[in-house]
């Protein structure tokens, strides 16, 4: 399993060093668009009625722009300015809506996919402005990704926070004309799990966070999204991530990081949520009420955040079930497990 996660992980992150995509322009020529110009910065456009997580990676990118060239970008859901940054999921921005309608964004490479994104340069967008580099997602998280591919290509490594990798500074960015890209993901569901991480990671967490609690999740979702993943096991060693801080699973869903529990860990419940709430025993041949009942509440609390469900039994601490457990049995759990699953 360590094995399995450290390779994960290494796919995941490949090498902590930025470097500049083929859409950064190196020396600036006539039809790039100056997203910092000499005399001149774009304004982001975002609409008001967008995802929230989308909206905290904006903010993200806003202070990456700021660390790379010492200029700030504003924000407006108008478009004001003669350069805009327009940022969007498709169905969630009018000025993208406008765009589409009038045959100026072909977003068909992106449409209905599973978190897919779109890069392009746009001249002439609307009246009074003169280019739109457009980041559009096919949903909230394909815009997430198309952000922060915009981020890394400026020169912010995904590691800027974790690994202190530096950002190299440049007073003037620009995106070369005739910019278009896509793209998206092979594999559904990509992300790591916090295994093993008693004593070094929880040392750690708890004297710069106070433990694992959503201040500390943050960190871990923003590092997720900057490496384009969506996935994550969280801590269990001798955690609950959704009980220690009730924000963690709100947090997690906002941003758009999906959530699941490992292998003993059924139903959205932690291991140590049964040492603290569960009664009798961790055995469902003979406690069969009261286990189903701490399920439902797993289910319960879930049932409007987006969450991958581990289904089955396995003895409580990752230790064999008893000689009583069988295969019926089991098949009776993931029945039940099912019918809570459709019921909620």
């Amino acid at each position: 399993m360590k094995a399995q996660c450290l390779l994960i992980l290494a796919l995941l992150c490949g090498s902590a060093q930025a470097l500049p995509s083929a859409y950064l322009a190196q020396q600036a020529v006539k039809g790039d668009f100056a997203l910092v110009g000499k005399n001149s910065v774009a304004q982001i456009q975002l609409d008001e009625k967008d995802h929230k997580g989308l909206k905290r990676a904006v903010q993200s990118l806003q202070q990456d722009i700021q660390k790379v060239s010492g200029k700030s970008l504003s924000v407006s859901a108008k478009a004001d300015a003669k350069q805009l940054l327009i940022i969007g999921s498709l169905g969630n921005n009018a000025l993208l809506d406008q765009l589409i309608t009038a045959g100026k964004l072909d977003v068909s490479a992106i449409q209905g996919r599973w978190e897919a994104y779109l890069i392009q340069l746009v001249e002439q967008p609307f009246a009074g402005v003169e280019q739109a580099l457009v980041i559009a997602g096919s949903d909230k998280r394909g815009a997430i990704f198309g952000v922060y591919d915009l981020a890394e290509t400026i020169g912010v490594s995904p590691w800027s926070w974790w690994a202190d990798v530096p950002v190299k500074q440049q007073s003037e960015l620009y995106i070369k004309a005739g910019t278009r890209l896509t793209d998206a993901p092979k594999v559904k569901y990509r992300g790591i799990f916090l295994n093993d991480e008693h004593p070094a990671l929880t040392n750690w967490t708890t004297e710069k966070f106070g433990g694992y609690n959503s201040q500390f999740y943050q960190h871990v979702f923003e590092l997720l999204l900057r490496l384009k993943s969506n996935f994550l096991w969280p801590a269990m060693w001798n955690n609950a991530f959704a009980d220690d801080d009730p924000q963690n699973a709100i947090l997690a869903d906002e941003m758009g990081i999906v959530m699941s529990n490992s292998h003993h860990e059924p139903m959205m419940r932690a291991d140590k949520e049964w040492n603290r709430y569960g009664e009798g025993p961790w055995e469902y041949s003979t406690n069969r009420d009261n286990i189903y009942k701490f399920w439902q509440q797993g289910a319960t609390r879930h049932k409007n955040l987006e969450s991958l469900f581990t289904l089955g039994m396995r003895g409580q601490e990752d230790e064999p079930m008893s000689e009583g457990d069988n295969i019926e049995l089991l098949q009776q759990i993931v029945a039940d497990q099912r019918r809570i699953l459709r019921e909620t």
